[in-house]
């Protein structure tokens, strides 16, 4: 416990740290109508953004700083060849709230295809970690106004990946992290840098957001794209994933 505790206040000193900076964002969205109030959000916090679909692969990143894949993406348009892979494998932090995308059967950050509707869920369930860096200044659990329908998944995630929050007493996932380095399942490649999933409602209900669930991705987007010492950062993440890997197995 004094590990885990001794970790927490090392993320949180390098995330209170790190200067605030504009990020180049590639949002990855097949729908620019629904995505408008994410796009806004992020415009709004300083940060340049990019609104492509990349139906083809991810193409050229180079000068993103960070790719986060919408909510309304069409999955089956991003398994094609060797997508999955060329997605996973690249140098830079993705965020995806596209939980359809993560299953085995495309990009492979869970091992299952079942995605179960969760109804109309509006908080996370008590956080495992409250000193996580991605929930400095949350205040509460909730993240979403009522009436937008959640899908969840409750498939295994790779060893070594931390789980922020569930949904629905442990039902599903809802926030995840893959440190870089991970082999993806069902052969969908090598993660070439961070990824992050962060599972709520629809992607068309960002403009019913908590300031809460505003303040999750704020802190995401600041961990990811922290410049050195972001080592530290991933390295902590691992060891991290290592200890609740140890606590699961002594049980």
């Amino acid at each position: 416990m004094r590990f885990a505790t001794v970790l927490s206040c090392l993320f949180a000193i390098v995330l209170c740290t790190a200067a605030t900076r504009a990020a180049n964002i590639l949002l990855v969205t097949n729908n620019d109508g629904t995505s408008q109030s994410l796009n806004d959000f992020l415009v709004a916090e300083g940060h340049t953004v990019t609104r492509d679909a990349r139906n083809d692969g991810p193409g050229d990143v180079s000068g993103f700083d960070l790719v986060l894949v919408a909510r309304e993406t069409n999955s089956g348009s991003y398994d094609d060849g060797t997508e999955p892979q060329d997605w996973n494998g690249l140098a830079i932090p993705i965020i995806s709230n596209a939980i359809h995308i993560m299953r085995s059967s495309r990009w492979g950050w869970i091992d299952g295809t079942s995605l179960p509707g969760l109804g109309s869920a509006t908080d996370y369930d008590a956080y495992p970690d409250a000193g996580h860096p991605f929930l400095d200044g949350v205040g509460s659990t909730t993240f979403l106004s009522p009436g937008f329908a959640t899908t969840g998944a409750a498939s295994p995630l790779p060893a070594g990946s931390i789980e922020v929050a569930t949904l629905n007493g442990g039902a599903s996932h809802g926030i995840f992290v893959i440190p870089e380095g991970t082999t993806m399942f069902n052969g969908r490649g090598t993660a070439g840098g961070l990824r992050i999933g962060y599972i709520r409602g629809n992607e068309g209900s960002w403009d019913n957001i908590t300031a809460d669930g505003e303040q999750i991705l704020r802190n995401m987007i600041t961990v990811a794209t922290i410049p050195e010492p972001s080592t530290l950062v991933l390295a902590a993440l691992g060891l991290l994933g290592l200890l609740g890997f140890t606590r699961r197995r002594r049980k």
